[in-house]
């Protein structure tokens, strides 16, 4: 095998040209598993924001189960509006994540079935606990926003105590414990969180996979760019087998 003849081996086997093959080839799967990776982030930063204002909630909600809390107007005032204002900041917040148009959830139905929970609970069996609500000065809309009259609750707190922490005490505890659900590992936020994040670990091990797999590629054709190279020294001093034979010895060695 003369000179040109490995010149022309070498240039069929141009290390720069394999690279950029490989590269190519592995770009758009890299490219693919990064944007579901982004995608999947995006949704469990969203979840975290609707776990937190569900924890809120439920904390909230907790409140209205301490009479402590509510044996005075001024005690009882400030853990009403506490409570309607983690309500709305919950629903306000699962509508904007979940917006159809632009919502970072908008293709998860959990959101809105968690809202639809919240809301329904509000509302309780035929309208009950909207109607018990009512009546001490707390408003529910029908989409579950709440709206408090201070005055109004202070004449029922005034009239009859006992009464408003009843049905205080009644919707707390549902409110909590159906916030608790939602979420727990199987409810539609914890559930959700714990899918989003066992779906991201598994995105980000196939991302390690491929970056092995391409690294694992260049470095033989590095290796195969070595061997062309030592062919071509030997061509160079002329201790160099021909055709077939020389090819066989260089990689059998």
């Amino acid at each position: 095998m003369d000179i040109s003849s490995v010149t022309s081996l070498a240039s069929l086997y141009n290390t720069s040209a394999i690279s950029s093959r490989v590269a190519e080839a592995y770009a758009k799967p890299q490219e693919r598993l990064s944007q579901q990776a982004e995608s999947t982030r995006v949704q469990l930063s969203a979840f975290g924001e609707i776990k937190s204002t569900t924890a809120q909630l439920e904390t909230a909600a907790n409140k209205l189960r301490d009479n402590q809390q509510l044996s005075t107007v001024d005690g009882l005032t400030k853990a009403v509006q506490g409570f309607a204002e983690a309500v709305n900041n919950r629903l306000s917040t699962a509508n904007r994540l979940g917006a159809a148009d632009s919502g970072a959830l908008a293709a998860d139905g959990k959101v809105r079935a968690a809202n639809n929970e919240t809301r329904r609970t509000l509302e309780g069996v035929s309208g009950s606990n909207r109607d018990a609500l009512q009546q001490i000065g707390i408003g529910v809309s029908g989409n579950g926003a709440l709206k408090v009259d201070a005055q109004k609750l202070a004449n029922a707190f005034n009239a009859n105590p006992d009464q408003v922490r009843q049905t205080l005490n009644t919707v707390g505890q549902q409110v909590a414990e159906q916030s608790a659900r939602q979420l727990g590992n199987n409810g539609a936020v914890g559930g959700s969180i714990s899918r989003l994040t066992e779906q991201l670990g598994s995105i980000e091990q196939r991302q390690t996979d491929v970056r092995s797999q391409f690294q694992q590629s260049q470095q033989a054709v590095q290796e195969r760019d070595v061997q062309f190279s030592r062919i071509q020294q030997l061509a160079q001093t002329g201790f160099i087998f021909t055709g077939a034979a020389a090819y066989n010895r260089i990689f059998s060695s």
